[in-house]
């Protein structure tokens, strides 16, 4: 987890130092770094769900956000006992949450697109939880 964590967070502290939050170069390497997770070229596009590189994307971003969204996702997990929906809600709840806390467009709109990605690659957890073989922890 904190490897991928780190795979999110460094690239993106770095553009937020050498670019600044207004910058869309910013929103652009949050969602490479995602991507660069779930299909990564070494592994023949095989990768993660991209959840813990997400994570690390929102926590360069700011760690008040990086706690909602973690605090979320941990009182879920602990309330309904799956994985997969806690990380789905979690990522779900981060562009909702910058909408109330004055982020740019552009970051919220990354935000989003990190979440249909996270979303997508699910689908298969989501399936499961619908017909209740989803393995709870």
């Amino acid at each position: 987890f904190f490897l991928d964590m780190l795979k999110g967070f460094v690239p993106t502290a770095l553009a937020l130092s050498f670019y600044g939050i207004e910058s869309q170069t910013v929103a652009f390497v949050g969602v490479a770094c995602v991507v660069g997770h779930m299909y990564p070229v070494f592994a023949r596009f095989r990768g993660g769900k991209g959840v813990a590189t997400a994570f690390g994307v929102v926590l360069a971003l700011s760690r008040e956000l990086a706690f909602l969204v973690l605090l979320l996702w941990g009182a879920l997990l602990l309330w309904k006992r799956y994985v997969s929906l806690a990380s789905v809600t979690g990522a779900l709840s981060a562009p909702v949450l910058m909408l109330f806390g004055n982020y740019p467009d552009h970051i919220v709109l990354m935000a989003l697109i990190i979440a249909a990605l996270i979303l997508y690659k699910h689908r298969p957890n989501l399936e499961r939880l619908v017909r209740g073989e989803e393995l709870r922890v």
